[in-house]
């Protein structure tokens, strides 16, 4: 199946619902549709929309942008210890994590 289709904007009303039965068996699938063959709109599954608005959300929190940039200049640079160096032990499954103990980040004590 073809992950995404382009169709033009009077051609909407015909192909709608089949666009959306490809949506619905394929979350990943979009549809662009042009007007005067200029691209209009995307139709895309709400769960890709919601994963859209939170990478905006994301982009537009300077912090959380500045602390992802230093997470990957960690990672980069090797400065990540893993659960198993950090605490000595195995890390345990989710469902045996208690709530905010679920990211760990630390630099090392070098730099």
């Amino acid at each position: 199946m073809n992950p995404n289709s382009t169709f033009t904007a009077s051609s909407t009303r015909r192909r709608i619902f089949e666009e959306l039965e490809k949506i619905a068996a394929d979350p990943a699938y979009t549809t662009t549709i042009t007007h005067h063959g200029r691209p209009l709109a995307v139709i895309l599954s709400y769960d890709e929309y919601r994963r859209w608005q939170e990478t905006v959300a994301t982009a537009a929190d300077p912090l959380l942008v500045r602390d992802l940039k230093d997470i990957e200049a960690d990672l980069k640079q090797g400065n990540i210890l893993t659960y198993q160096e950090l605490f000595g032990c195995p890390q345990p499954g989710l469902g045996e994590i208690a709530k905010g103990e679920i990211v760990y980040r630390v630099r090392h004590a070098t730099q």
